[in-house]
Parts: C-alpha cells; sequence; structure tokens
C-alpha cells in the first residue's frame, strides 16, 4: 500500500502542483505491524549542520532585540531549506 500512496503523491505533484510536490514536505503515519505501534516519517527540510544557533544570530540578516530575541526576514537566505518530499517518499517504499 506504501508504493500506492507514493504514486498518488508523485500524480498529485503533476495534476495540483501548487497543493503537493516533490518541491516541499511530506509526512505520513504508518502501521508498522512488526511493532505493534503507529509510526511517523518526517520527511521535512533539513538545515546543514554547521548551522547552529550561533551561526544564525551572528549572520547580518538576524536583528536582535533587547529583551534577547531576535527576528530576521521572511527573505532571508536562511529562511530557505533543502525539500524533503522525494527523500520521504524513497523511505516509505523501503
Amino acid at each position: 500500500a506504501a508504493d500506492a500512496c507514493v504514486a498518488a503523491a508523485a500524480a498529485l505533484n503533476v495534476t495540483e502542483p501548487c497543493s503537493t510536490g516533490i518541491g516541499g514536505d511530506a509526512f505520513a503515519l504508518f502501521y508498522n505491524a512488526a511493532s505493534g505501534k503507529v509510526e511517523c516519517l518526517q520527511g521535512c527540510g533539513r538545515s546543514p549542520k554547521g548551522l547552529t544557533w550561533d551561526v544564525v544570530l551572528a549572520h547580518p540578516d538576524v536583528v536582535k532585540r533587547s529583551d534577547g530575541s531576535a527576528d530576521m526576514s521572511p527573505w532571508s537566505a536562511l529562511c530557505v531549506m533543502v525539500p524533503g518530499a522525494a527523500s520521504a517518499w524513497e523511505a516509505t517504499v523501503k
């Protein structure tokens, strides 16, 4: 059944590209018969290993406030992530 779900998601990528697609994220809940538990597959985008909170705070796109919080423009390159849908689809069928 997992391969049918991935096929449906791929078909929707063509027919409804604004709703779903390979350029986004994917999540799935599935029943693992071996463990008897419902599990979650999270196909979220990844950040580089070296992108720590300290690196983010030191970036010029980040504005530090006097109360210790920080703000950043949604147009900053720091807001970009790698889409995780393709990896999630692959993990789903494996």
